[in-house]
């Protein structure tokens, strides 16, 4: 599939993101391999949560909630506390969160190390380039619901040679999840069990018009997104979450004596509009713009219009100066 940039097979599960997940961590390892986990989010957390699940080892970096991991503090900790993995799991845009890490540079340090590396690129596929082959990316897990512009029920799962070598001698437990049974029926036209066809049929639509526009456009245009969310935020005195930000979503930090849910609240009951609140620990303390899939530049103008009106009559801000921010990123609207 062109938009995880392999050659190799892309098999489609009927599951959310965490199917995804589990599928990547019981067809490629065994009873008794030792997992890294690279956990600075709630979806980081995630995949301990699987490996554990499935009895095995796990030993976690953690880092505080936003921040991101460079190539270099990875190295150290696979030349340390997870030195005896020989998995190493990684969420390249984490969605809790809105950070973003360097999945290239991350997964050529672990494969200098004789790792093999499973990413989570649910909210980075066709929102950020992904070289799957070039990179040496032993597995990569997506969902449908994201920058694939479809409803959530679709797992995608790509899975290298080496990956497949591993499957050959995985004893973990499977049925549904069975990526060598997947791939078989694939090689017949088919699919193990009932998929769900609407969304199938979907998928080869919204590829289409990705196809269309341009992967480097889509990718262009995510940044473009990004960019004018950013500098609305913080030009309206407010901070930016994530120190590496994402071009999927803007997770904005809020003020220590207010709650994000109240901005949550009033863009959907006065102006129709979702977006989400923090999660778990970070509940009412950050609230997130998402910006992946099918939008155009009018939408963007559209949230940060409503957004600064929000956030003027919350008394959170007083000024506003939204319009010249994105017509700056963005250009004049009707340009």
């Amino acid at each position: 599939m062109r938009v995880f940039n392999t050659r190799l097979p892309v098999l489609a599960l009927c599951a959310g993101g965490t199917g995804g997940m589990e599928a990547a961590i019981c067809n490629i390892a065994s009873s008794g391999d030792t997992v890294a986990v690279l956990n600075a989010g709630k979806f980081g957390e995630r995949w301990g949560k699987v490996a554990r699940a499935y009895g095995l080892k796990v030993v976690e970096y953690t880092k505080r909630w936003g921040e991101s991991f460079s190539p270099e503090e990875v190295a150290e900790f696979l030349d340390h506390d997870g030195a005896e993995a020989s998995l190493l799991v990684v969420t390249h845009s984490e969605t809790s969160t809105g950070a973003l890490n360097d999945l290239e540079g991350i997964t050529r340090i672990a494969r200098e190390r004789g790792k093999l590396v499973i990413a989570d690129v649910v909210t980075s596929l066709a929102v950020h380039p992904i070289e799957f082959d070039a990179w040496g990316l032993a597995a990569a897990v997506a969902g449908s619901q994201k920058g694939l512009m479809l409803p959530p029920g679709l797992a995608l799962v790509a899975l290298s040679e080496a990956a497949w070598d591993r499957a050959k001698r995985s004893d973990l437990p499977k049925f549904s999840y069975n990526l060598t049974l997947a791939k078989d029926s694939l090689a017949k036209n088919s699919t193990p069990f009932t998929p769900p066809v609407p969304l199938v049929l979907a998928l080869e639509e919204s590829l289409r018009l990705i196809e269309d526009e341009g992967l480097e456009a889509v990718f262009a245009r995510h940044a473009r997104h990004a960019r004018a969310c950013r500098n609305a935020v913080t030009g309206l005195g407010l901070e930016l979450f994530a120190d590496h930000p994402s071009n999927g979503l803007t997770a904005v930090r809020v003020p220590e004596d207010r709650d994000g849910a109240e901005v949550v609240a009033h863009l959907r009951e006065r102006h129709a509009m979702r977006i989400a609140g923090g999660q778990a620990p970070m509940a009412g303390r950050l609230f997130r713009l998402g910006h992946m899939g099918h939008y155009r530049d009018g939408d963007i103008r559209d949230l940060l219009a409503a957004l600064d009106e929000v956030l003027l009559e919350l008394a959170w801000v007083d000024h506003s100066k939204t319009r010249e921010i994105v017509e700056a990123a963005l250009g004049p609207a009707g340009s």
